[in-house]
């Protein structure tokens, strides 16, 4: 069988649900995020696209992790971090949407 347990994480699945839906719906995401942990959330979203990236890796992974990771970046340097997070999720959506034909 598939054994999925890192994807257990419902912070983490959540972002990927949501990623792939409408800008509308991202945004208050991004609060919720920020009311818990955002930074341990996010890396433990990298953590479970790095997984899958071993199995199968695509463009847009490696480029959604690169994101995550300029995110992480950003909130660790204390940049705004609605904007940071807003941006990781809007760019990734963007990304899926886009779905260029190598990928």
């Amino acid at each position: 069988g598939n054994q999925t347990e890192e994807v257990s994480d419902p912070a983490s699945q959540k972002i990927l649900q949501t990623i792939t839906k409408s800008p509308s719906e991202i945004i208050p995401l991004t609060d919720e995020l920020l009311k818990n942990d955002p930074e341990s959330v996010i890396l433990n979203f990298i953590k479970i696209l790095r997984h899958k990236n071993q199995e199968h890796p695509t463009v847009i992974r490696m480029a959604i992790i690169k994101l995550a990771l300029t995110c992480l970046n950003d909130l660790k340097h204390n940049l705004n971090p609605k904007l940071a997070i807003d941006h990781f999720l809007l760019k990734s959506n963007q990304l899926i949407k886009m779905k260029p034909v190598n990928a």
